[in-house]
């Protein structure tokens, strides 16, 4: 039987550029988990195998190094010092809320979890990754801490936040993200997909966009700046 090391191997070499998480997906009968394909690509890259490179606004690719080639795409992320809050910095979490009971009757489903490998946030959402305009919440211990309407997917949204280089209006949420994770806390991810089909008239309307300032009214997430603090990402 094939080694999980050589499938991610193999169908790399058909599908260079891929991150774990895509790895992870297309290899979802097989593979545990994001993080087991972390520690392949990895052990991979220290055998020379293959190179694992940062890039703008997303994951790590992992890119095979051929025997005719030896050029891989140069790291053109850019460094950023990041510094973490400290205990008295992070802000406080609301003690026994059920909020994600509320979550659930607006329809609100489950898809994943944060989870942090080598310090760096990651995650794995599995068919949801493509799942596009939606409200995207953040729990902790059953309280909300962040909510946010995207238009784009959710993997994309939630590289964005979790990256390396976040964007200058991300960067606070990443460290929160970063330093939670650190401490051994647990944050979940609930999205609420917009069905789409509602109209005023002639005129679409976006059921995620008309819920996202009531719900930062109603839930008041911690590491929202304040509940007109519309993100667009």
């Amino acid at each position: 039987m094939n080694s999980l090391r050589n499938m991610v191997h193999d169908y790399l070499k058909e599908n260079n550029g891929l991150n774990d998480e895509e790895l992870a997906y297309a290899l979802r009968q097989y593979v545990p988990s994001t993080q087991a394909v972390s520690l392949i690509c990895r052990q991979l890259e220290t055998e020379g195998v293959l190179k694992r490179i940062k890039r703008v606004g997303k994951p790590h690719g992992n890119y095979v190094i051929t025997d005719e080639s030896q050029l891989v795409p140069v790291d053109v992320s850019p460094t950023l010092a990041i510094t973490l809050p400290t205990d008295d910095e992070l802000p406080d979490i609301p003690k026994g809320q059920e909020h994600v009971k509320e979550l659930l009757k607006l329809g609100f489903k489950w898809v994943g979890d944060f989870t942090l490998t080598d310090n760096t946030p990651t995650f794995f959402v599995g068919e949801s990754n493509d799942i596009n305009d939606i409200l995207l919440v953040l729990t902790i211990d059953g309280a909300v801490v962040y909510i946010q309407n995207s238009p784009r997917s959710l993997g994309q949204t939630l590289a964005t936040i979790s990256g390396n280089s976040p964007p200058a209006h991300l960067q606070r949420y990443n460290t929160y993200l970063r330093a939670t994770l650190q401490r051994g806390r647990h944050v979940q991810i609930y999205i609420l997909k917009d069905p789409g089909g509602l109209k005023y008239t002639d005129f679409r309307i976006s059921l995620c966009s008309g819920l996202f300032p009531t719900l930062m009214e109603h839930f008041r997430p911690v590491w929202n700046k304040n509940v007109n603090d519309v993100l667009a990402a």
